[in-house]
């Protein structure tokens, strides 16, 4: 088994390759919530509603943690010798900013909506289609990556 720290490169290629991570706040009372989110220029993109308990949290504080993560092959069958996984993560520190103005927004989760569906499917967005909608923005000030690979290389 061979854990590997992954450089930048690496990380944002499996950011660009992701659906869900795990959004981390902090405060009186620790939150965790997966959410959808989108990789756009070198800024994790999330889009949420206009009310709620992520909207809260960080009111109180902007510093959050996003996380990714996923297993690379089926638990191993093991006996008494150990259990093994193979998996692959990456974590962002990080401040959020949340966007709610029309002209802000609307470009960027056009680019979010453009990334899970062909452009024919749905056309452009418009201020009415995203007018019940804020989008957290999450600049990075740290970006790590592991992968246990069972190897001593190995990669994505």
């Amino acid at each position: 088994m061979s854990l590997i720290d992954r450089d930048r490169a690496w990380c944002e290629k499996v950011l660009a390759a992701g659906e869900v991570g795990w959004l981390a706040l902090g405060g009186p009372r620790p939150y965790v919530i997966p959410v959808n989110y989108h990789w756009h220029a070198g800024r994790v993109l999330i889009h949420t509603a206009l009310t709620g308990r992520k909207l809260e949290h960080l009111a109180a504080d902007e510093r959050v943690c996003f996380g990714v993560g996923s297993a690379l092959a089926p638990l191993e069958p093991h006996g008494r010798g150990g259990c093994y996984l193979p998996w692959r993560s990456v974590l962002i520190e990080g401040r959020a900013r949340l966007i709610r103005e029309t002209a802000e927004k609307l470009p960027l989760l056009q680019a979010f909506l453009d990334a899970y569906q062909p452009e024919d499917e749905h056309g452009p967005l418009t201020e009415g289609d995203v007018a019940n909608t804020l989008l957290i923005i999450i600049e990075p000030e740290a970006i790590s990556g592991r992968e246990e690979t069972g190897a001593e290389e190995g990669g994505y």
